[in-house]
C-alpha cells in the first residue's frame, strides 16, 4: 500500500509509464536494448568455436575449400591453419564483447551491425544443420559421425533468433515511444 501510494503520488503509475523504476525517491527509465541478447550471442559463439576446435573443424573445412577450388577456378582458396583460425575466432569474440556496451545503449549503428550479425549467424547455423543432415559439405567430403560444431549449432540458432527478436522489439519501442522527461 505504501509503495503504491508513493508511486501514485509521484505520478509515474499507469501503462504510459511502463519501465520506470522507483529508487530512492527518483525515477529512472529503463530504455529498451538488446545488450543481453548480444552478450548471449558472443558467449554462444565462443562455445561454438570451442566445439569446432575440439571436433577438428579445420580438417573438413580445408578439404571442402580445396574441393571447391578444384571444381571452380574462380572460387577463392582460403584454407586456414589452426593458429590463424583460433586467432580469428578470438578477435571476433573479443570484438563482440567490446561492442556489448553499445548494444546496451541501443545505438543505431550497433542495431544495424546486430541485424547483420544475427542474419549471418542464422545462415551459418542453417548451413551446419544442412551439412549434418546431408552428411558432409560436399559429396567427396563426408563426416565421420557428427559434423564439427553441430552440438552447439542449436544454441547458435537460438542466440541468433533471440538477437533478431530483441532488435526488432527495441527498434519498434524506440521509434514508437521516444523518452520525454516529465516536467516537475
Amino acid at each position: 500500500m505504501v509503495i503504491k501510494a508513493t508511486i501514485t503520488e509521484l505520478g509515474i503509475s499507469g501503462p504510459a509509464n511502463r519501465g520506470r523504476i522507483q529508487a530512492w525517491g527518483t525515477t529512472a527509465v529503463r530504455k529498451p536494448n538488446f545488450g543481453f541478447a548480444w552478450l548471449f550471442l558472443c558467449l554462444s559463439m565462443a562455445l561454438h568455436a570451442w566445439d569446432e576446435a575440439t571436433h577438428s573443424f579445420l580438417t573438413y573445412y580445408n578439404a571442402t575449400v580445396l574441393t571447391l577450388y578444384g571444381h571452380f577456378a574462380f572460387f577463392p582458396r582460403i584454407d586456414l591453419e589452426y593458429q590463424n583460425w583460433v586467432e580469428l575466432w578470438v578477435l571476433v569474440i573479443i570484438a563482440g564483447l567490446i561492442l556489448t556496451p553499445w548494444a546496451f545503449r541501443n545505438v543505431r549503428w550497433m542495431r544495424w551491425l546486430g541485424f547483420a550479425t544475427a542474419a549471418l549467424v542464422l545462415l551459418v547455423g542453417a548451413g551446419f544443420v544442412a551439412a549434418q543432415i546431408y552428411g558432409g559439405f560436399l559429396g567427396s567430403v563426408q563426416f565421420d559421425g557428427a559434423a564439427p560444431g553441430v552440438y552447439t549449432t542449436p544454441l547458435l540458432l537460438v542466440a541468433g533468433g533471440y538477437l533478431y527478436w530483441r532488435l526488432r522489439r527495441c527498434s519498434r519501442e524506440v521509434e514508437a515511444k521516444p523518452y520525454r522527461p516529465s516536467k516537475g
